[in-house]
């Protein structure tokens, strides 16, 4: 499952999983091995990378 958020055009951006759920139709039992490793990798994401911007400097533009 990927969120993916835009500005939309008006350069402001809000994204929401809202209330999301997965629902699978069988009760098919998987392999967790390799989702472990991977939830250990997006734990250690960069969070420096997100930008916190002004809002006022967005309504200031010429």
């Amino acid at each position: 499952m990927k969120l993916v958020v835009t500005d939309g055009g008006n350069v402001l951006d809000h994204g929401t999983w809202g209330d999301a759920k997965l629902h699978f139709a069988n009760d098919v039992q998987g392999d967790y091995g390799e989702l472990e490793p991977l939830v250990h990798e997006v734990k250690d994401y960069e969070q420096d990378i997100y930008i916190v911007r002004n809002l006022l400097g967005y309504y200031r533009r010429p």
